[in-house]
């Protein structure tokens, strides 16, 4: 009774002899000088077209790991034998790489020429991409981004390497720049080196479109001084089938200075930001802010603070915390609640509260010192308080 069938061994076992026979061939020609066959005349052998070599090694990728490898060498031994006159051909037919209708002995000898001669599948177009600052300070922290460029299909893995000068830059840490991108694992060298292992989970989260990917941190050795150093990104990045493409390296330069950058500014806005926060109070009435408006004020204050702390903080740096703090400074304050016109004693209605308070601002103008506080009571916004005002208000009480 057969326990098995042996006629797939029987065929990997033969491509690896043909391995090796192609292995052995330059080594020594004596042993071969019968039926040697040179690299070029298995080419020709199998029909492949020797001016379109990535082409060939296109087709020769069986198992479409973008590489020619032993994995593809077993495929082809599986399909050893057959012919198109088998019901299954279509399923062998990718392994018949001169075209003939039949795998065999040329097909063999051509895959394991072209492993040997280390033809690769034809690159990609993806480039890495990598962006920060132009400078930072001695002792500083920066950050840089890592991306693509000219992507066009969609892409669910990646396997990134970056290098880096370890007596310049010390490398804090990575986090993922856009939602749907996760850091599967990490490794770091003591020489520079540092390999990130990243996927997009679920079929809607791969990567479509160019622009970053990772926010890289940064330190600045503080004992170097004014110079230069480069950061340096590549990496395979792998489709849904499993198809990998290379991506071409980016270098980053960054210049690195001493001296601590004029804060000034950001002192000023700092003070300023601080003083809008302390007088301010969260509720629903006219004046004050929205609940949680003030904590958004109070985190970017702080975020600004560390900077103003940073003996190291690099020019941009700072311009990045005035900027990012005036932003907020300017969304607190316009998310104030508005006064309800006519509501002048800020009660939350119109009464004869109101009618009284307008009573007592009667006939004041824009020309008067204090008309900041009393132009709440100015209706129609001619700038004088009138009866015209006193009409509209009254309807107001009224309906």
């Amino acid at each position: 009774m057969r326990l098995f069938n042996r006629a797939p061994v029987i065929h990997i076992f033969l491509a690896f002899v043909i391995f090796a026979a192609v292995l052995w061939m330059p080594l020594c020609p004596s042993l071969f000088a019968a039926d040697a066959v040179s690299t070029e005349d298995s080419a020709d052998a199998a029909g492949l077209e020797k001016s379109n070599p990535a082409a060939a090694a296109s087709s020769a990728d069986l198992n479409g790991d973008g590489r020619l490898g032993i994995g593809d060498l077993g495929i082809m031994a599986a399909s050893y034998g057959r012919t198109s006159a088998d019901p299954d051909w279509q399923q062998h037919a990718k392994a018949d790489l001169n075209g003939d209708g039949i795998v065999d002995i040329a097909d063999l000898t051509s895959l394991a020429s072209q492993i040997l001669l280390g033809k690769p599948v034809e690159p990609s177009g993806l480039s890495a991409a990598l962006s920060g600052p132009s400078e930072a300070a001695a002792g500083g922290e920066f950050e840089t981004f890592y991306g693509l460029t000219g992507l066009e299909g969609v892409l669910y893995a990646h396997d990134i390497s970056v290098t880096y000068d370890p007596e310049a830059l010390e490398f804090l840490d990575a986090v993922p720049a856009r939602d749907g991108f996760a850091i599967a694992g990490q490794t770091q060298g003591s020489g520079g080196q540092l390999r990130i292992i990243a996927a997009s989970p679920g079929l809607d989260s791969g990567i479509r479109d160019n622009g970053p990917l990772l926010k890289l941190r940064w330190k600045v050795r503080a004992a170097n001084g004014a110079g230069s150093t480069t950061i340096a990104a590549a990496a395979v990045a792998a489709e849904a089938d499993g198809r990998e493409h290379g991506v071409k390296e980016a270098v980053f330069a960054l210049r690195i200075v001493t001296g601590e950058v004029d804060k000034t500014a950001l002192r000023q806005l700092i003070a300023e930001a601080q003083a809008v926060l302390d007088a301010a109070s969260e509720g629903t009435m006219p004046g004050q802010y929205p609940s949680g408006a003030k904590a958004l004020l109070a985190a970017e204050i702080g975020r600004a603070e560390l900077v103003e702390e940073d003996a190291g903080a690099a020019a941009d740096a700072v311009a990045r915390a005035v900027s990012d703090l005036t932003d907020a400074l300017q969304s607190f304050q316009s998310s104030v609640n508005a006064q309800e016109p006519g509501d002048i004693n800020n009660d939350g209605r119109h009464s004869v509260g109101d009618l009284g308070a307008m009573a007592v601002y009667y006939g004041k103008s824009s020309s008067d010192p204090d008309w900041d506080r009393i132009k709440a009571a100015d209706l129609t916004g001619d700038g004088v308080v009138d009866i015209e005002d006193l009409a509209r208000l009254a309807i107001l009480i009224l309906g």
